[in-house]
């Protein structure tokens, strides 16, 4: 895929598709080590052996009507041409962890892309279910919590216009601060 964000996007929505209630993002950038961390957690109904030895075959899936499933095969070649790693685990009822290194600094990473667009996306089509981005640089840290927000903005729903303009704007902002973005 062209940016980052929309693999994680595929993730997120694979997750909630699988029963998830959360998913966890977490996006690290350690520049003394030239490494990007990247991992997504939920809380679905996770997989069983066979499938999960299967999940990096593009011509595997279990969604009905597709011929093939590109998300996580895309992903763990980025990870593979970026100089790092691929990781996937799942157990029936634990849910799945995915996660991927790459090299900051391989002409092949992907860019992250826009991050906050695609997080007010996925809570958008989510807004019963609970999402949280960890991201850090170095040893600087943003975290977002759909869970802290709900809270704080009380009756009002999370699809409020303004409420996902806050999420953006907000976000942005953290990966500003982050040097994630310019």
């Amino acid at each position: 895929m062209p940016e980052l964000s929309l693999n994680i996007l595929d993730l997120c929505e694979n997750s909630f598709s699988a029963g998830a209630s959360l998913v966890r993002i977490s996006i690290s950038k350690q520049t003394a080590e030239d490494k990007l961390y990247l991992s997504i957690r939920d809380n679905g109904k996770g997989m069983v052996k066979s499938s999960l030895e299967k999940v990096s075959d593009p011509l595997y899936t279990t969604k009905e009507g597709k011929k093939w499933g590109l998300g996580i095969p895309f992903l763990k070649q980025t990870a593979d041409l970026c100089d790092g790693s691929f990781s996937i685990s799942s157990a029936p009822d634990s849910g799945t962890q995915i996660k991927i290194t790459a090299r900051l600094s391989h002409i092949d990473l992907p860019p992250l892309g826009d991050l906050a667009r695609t997080i007010v996306v996925i809570i958008s089509g989510h807004s019963t279910n609970d999402l949280s981005l960890v991201l850090r640089r170095d040893s600087s840290t943003y975290e977002f919590s759909t869970e802290i927000i709900r809270r704080e903005v009380e009756e009002v729903s999370l699809t409020n216009p303004d409420v996902l303009k806050f999420i953006e704007r907000d976000i942005n902002d953290g990966l500003r601060e982050l040097g994630f973005m310019k």
